[in-house]
């Protein structure tokens, strides 16, 4: 991890940390890279980041379109592993 699949995440702020627990996680902000074109991007509001009413997220490239489905506990996570941000080597995709 940083790698969630389609995408490897430098950075995410949201509300997972709070007593409500994982599955109210909303994300308000994250950067990216899409793993399928290389692009970096900032999302933050639709189409980017959908934030989901169970507490996933919905994740789309802005340049190729390329989406994915995050549970809120895998935010949660980076933040606990990453409180800083992410700023290893990434592989080109």
């Amino acid at each position: 991890m940083p790698n969630i699949g389609s995408f490897y995440l430098f950075e995410v702020d949201c509300n997972g940390l709070t007593a409500s627990g994982p599955e109210a996680v909303k994300v308000h902000w994250l950067y990216a890279q899409c793993t399928h074109c290389g692009q970096n991007f900032m999302g933050t509001c639709p189409p980017t980041l959908v934030n989901l009413p169970d507490g996933g997220t919905v994740v789309e490239c802005p340049n190729c379109a390329s989406r994915q489905a995050v549970a809120g506990q895998t935010f949660v996570d980076f933040m606990d592993r990453f409180p800083t941000g992410f700023s290893g080597p990434i592989p080109a995709p």
